[in-house]
């Protein structure tokens, strides 16, 4: 199933992600010149430690508890969202809010992928996308990209910049796992196998051939507070396990990203809190484009 929003990923080959890891992926996003321009909807950066692990093991649900938390987290339709991503030498660890009622959400992403260190903030709001890159030791851009969600696949394939999830945009993959779990033959917890991998992604679903469209589903372990909050995690062994069982070949060079090691540690909390999931101010805002004319007007928006 076509589940999930956008989810920044920089177009870097997998043969780069086998080197040793550099500094701090959330360095660049985190300096103090982005507080002061930042979009009232830009989540503040988060630490380097994962998400607590689930405590349960993937059969601690019920039918019944996994349909209602589901519809608890629609009819909540706020809350914050994180997760960390562990790779061959690197991680991604991407934190933000959503609000379901308006299909927007905020993203802060670090990379942190071989010798590469970098971060996406975005924010998007129905189909309205909006994006900034800093790279290592780069200092963060006042200004922001803009593209239309509809237009989004074509730009972004000519510029060779961002190469967001496939999906409809607005809820993060985080939270959509958490939506579409079922119980599986044996009684296991499991959600949509393409949703559940775009946390890494749209480079990982496309290298692991996963069929979007499928509804094939993979196992996750759950665990639900007392708050309403929700953790859940996979490894790489069991998310293999079931691209293979779904008749996909996945590219071989994956292996050299994901090892059995690897894992996708995810939560969702801060269920129905009040969040500000806003666009950036217009005078901020650049249309993106290639031509000369879009990257001077995004050079003086920068200056001014």
């Amino acid at each position: 199933m076509a589940l999930t929003l956008a989810s920044p990923l920089l177009a870097l080959p997998l043969s780069a992600c086998g080197a040793q890891p550099s500094a701090d992926p959330g360095s660049a996003a985190t300096d103090p010149a982005v507080s002061s321009e930042a979009s009232p909807g830009t989540p503040a950066p988060s630490s380097t430690s994962s998400p607590e692990p689930p405590s349960t093991g993937p059969a601690s649900a019920t039918r019944a508890e996994v349909r209602e938390l589901g519809r608890a987290l629609v009819k909540a339709g706020t809350g914050s969202f994180r997760s960390v991503t562990t790779l061959v030498g690197g991680r991604i660890e991407r934190t933000g809010t959503y609000d379901l009622g308006r299909l927007a959400h905020t993203l802060r992403a670090g990379y942190q992928i071989g010798a590469e260190s970098f971060s996406v903030d975005s924010v998007v709001v129905g189909e309205d996308f909006y994006f900034k890159f800093t790279a290592q030791g780069d200092q963060p851009t006042r200004c922001w990209t803009f593209v239309d969600y509809d237009s989004i696949a074509t730009q972004v394939d000519e510029a060779g910049i961002v190469n967001p999830t496939d999906g409809a945009g607005g809820v993060p993959p985080e939270l959509t796992t958490l939506l579409f779990l079922s119980l599986g033959a044996e009684g296991d917890t499991v959600s949509d196998l393409y949703t559940t991998a775009s946390v890494m992604g749209s480079k990982f679903t496309t290298a692991l051939a996963i069929d979007p469209d499928a509804d094939d589903t993979t196992p996750i372990e759950l665990t639900q507070g007392s708050d309403g909050s929700a953790s859940w995690s996979t490894d790489f062994s069991t998310l293999m396990d079931s691209v293979i069982a779904s008749g996909a070949t996945p590219d071989p060079l994956i292996e050299g990203v994901l090892s059995p090691a690897s894992s996708i540690q995810a939560e969702v909390s801060d269920i129905g809190e009040a969040v500000d999931v806003a666009a950036p101010p217009a005078r901020l805002v650049v249309p993106m484009g290639d031509d000369d004319a879009d990257q001077r007007a995004f050079e003086e928006c920068n200056g001014a």
